[in-house]
């Protein structure tokens, strides 16, 4: 075989695997739509996947002292309880049509990640960003467009990611430090404006 014709083969081995790829997602949905779990009508689900948030949430709002230090300096991300929204389509159209589902916005799972759950979500947002996530313009950013829209807000700038410290106080070192002056600058205007109305 010359080059080009094998390339002229892969390519059309790629289109016969992209439809047999095609009517295995086809069948898959077909199989899940006669699941006894499908029966479930969505509201029914919507509130299964409430509870499922509330058992293995993205932001952990009781979190306090050791425990706490634990899990910050892991940092591990999650997708927590956003794995149901793997499970199968229909799932993941239920899911993702609810936006009650979608109010904490965490930085630990990335840029792409935070843009996506507040193009998901409704009001009443927590927002959580910790200086480690490593990008306060785009936390300074995400504030100033959701502030009004912000119910809860975590700040965590402190230099040792297991230690929390309010904006205004402490002294961070080398780039942390350039950071949180950025931060202070940044986010005292946003929190010194009228509230919304």
């Amino acid at each position: 075989l010359t080059p080009k014709i094998a390339r002229l083969h892969l390519a059309d081995i790629e289109v016969e695997l992209e439809a047999i790829r095609h009517s295995v997602a086809h069948l898959s949905r077909c199989r899940n739509a006669l699941l006894p779990i499908s029966i479930l009508p969505d509201d029914v689900l919507v509130l299964i996947f409430e509870c499922v948030a509330s058992l293995d949430p993205l932001i952990d709002l009781g979190l306090s002292g050791d425990r706490f230090s634990k899990i910050i300096k892991d940092r591990v991300p999650s997708l927590a309880w956003m794995k149901v929204t793997h499970v199968c389509s229909s799932w993941r159209r239920v899911a993702l049509s609810n936006t009650n589902l979608w109010t904490d916005v965490t930085f630990k799972l990335g840029t792409p990640w935070v843009d996506e759950i507040l193009s998901r979500s409704g009001n009443n947002l927590c927002i959580e960003y910790a200086l480690f996530d490593r990008n306060p313009r785009h936390c300074v950013r995400i504030l100033e467009d959701n502030m009004a829209r912000t119910r809860n807000l975590r700040l965590y700038v402190g230099h040792d990611p297991g230690y929390y410290h309010d904006i205004g106080e402490g002294e961070g070192e080398g780039e942390d430090e350039g950071q949180e002056d950025y931060l202070r600058g940044a986010l005292l205007p946003i929190f010194t404006r009228p509230a919304p109305r």
